[in-house]
C-alpha cells in the first residue's frame, strides 16, 4: 500500500460527507448475526463498527497501527469487532472463512488491487459477497470551460499524485477472472460545491502549484485555476463520482 495521505480526521470528516453512499452501502451488503465479515483496509473502524450493529462477527483489517489502536479504543459496546493488522493482500485469516467483504476507498491505494482481490477469493466460502465502493477520478470534473487544462488536472491526480487510483476502472475485469458475478453496479454522485471542500478531500491546490513549477501546468492554466478557486460558494462546482460494485463468488 501506498503512503497514507491522510489522517483520522480526515476519515471521519470523507465518511460524513459521503454518508448517502456509506448508508447504501450497508443497506446492499446486508449484514446479519452470525455472518463472518471483512472490513479491509477499515481505517479508524468507524465502517466496521456500524456493520457489527447487525450482530455479525466483524473483522477490521488495516496495516496502520495508529489507526488500529483508535478503532480498539473506541470499540462497539455490544459487538466488538476483532481488529488486525495485516496487508489486505495479505491478511493470514483462514481459507473460506468469510461470508462477506467490504472495501471502502481502499484500492485506489494499492499498487497491486488485483492481490487483494485474489485474497478476497481466497476468504470468502463459495457464494461469498464482494462489495466494493472506490472513487472513479478520470469521471471527475469541475464542470469548467477549460476542458483541457481540467483533464490535465484530473489526470494528474489519477496517475500521479494518487499514481494507483487509474486502476479503478479495472475492477469489474479483475472480478470476473477471480470467478466474480457482479450482481450490483451503481454511480453515486456528489458536487461539492466549494472550493475549500474540494481541496480538502483532493489536494488539488499542491497539485497545481506542483505543476507549475515542474511546467506540467503553464502559467496561463495556473492563472485559471486562481480565477476558478475564487469563485464563491454555489458556483464552484467540483463533480465527484463513486463506483459501487457488489459481487457473489462462483462455486468453482
Amino acid at each position: 500500500m501506498t503512503k497514507k495521505l491522510y489522517d483520522d480526521d480526515y476519515l471521519l470528516q470523507l465518511q460524513s460527507i459521503l454518508s448517502a453512499t456509506v448508508k447504501r452501502s450497508l443497506e446492499v451488503l446486508g449484514a446479519k448475526p452470525g455472518e463472518q465479515i471483512a472490513d479491509m483496509g477499515c481505517g479508524t473502524g468507524i465502517l466496521a463498527k456500524s456493520i457489527a450493529d447487525s450482530g455479525a462477527a466483524v473483522y477490521g483489517i488495516d496495516n496502520d497501527a495508529h489507526f488500529l489502536s483508535i478503532a480498539r479504543e473506541n470499540n462497539h459496546p455490544v459487538y466488538p469487532v476483532q481488529f488486525i493488522q495485516a496487508s489486505a493482500g495479505n491478511t493470514g485469516l483462514p481459507a473460506a472463512c468469510l461470508d462477506k467483504i467490504i472495501i471502502h476507498r481502499v484500492l485506489q491505494h494499492i499498487e497491486n488491487p488485483e492481490e487483494v482481490i485474489m485474497e478476497c477469493k481466497r476468504l470468502l466460502k463459495p457464494g461469498g459477497r464482494l462489495h466494493i465502493v472506490e472513487p472513479d477520478y478520470l469521471s471527475w470534473s469541475f464542470l469548467m470551460e477549460h476542458v483541457v487544462f481540467e483533464r490535465k488536472l484530473i489526470d494528474e491526480i489519477a496517475y500521479h499524485r494518487l499514481p494507483n487510483a487509474h486502476k479503478v476502472r479495472l475492477m469489474p475485469t479483475m472480478l470476473k477472472k477471480n470467478h466474480f458475478d457482479i450482481s450490483i453496479r451503481e454511480v453515486h454522485n456528489y458536487i461539492l460545491d466549494s472550493y475549500e471542500l474540494a481541496n480538502y478531500v483532493i489536494k488539488f491546490d499542491n497539485t497545481v502549484e506542483e505543476g507549475l513549477a515542474t511546467n506540467k501546468f503553464t502559467k496561463e492554466e495556473y492563472d485559471y485555476w486562481q480565477q476558478i478557486k475564487q469563485l464563491p460558494k454555489g458556483q464552484f462546482a467540483l463533480s465527484v463520482n463513486l463506483v459501487m460494485i457488489d459481487s457473489m463468488l462462483k462455486e468453482v
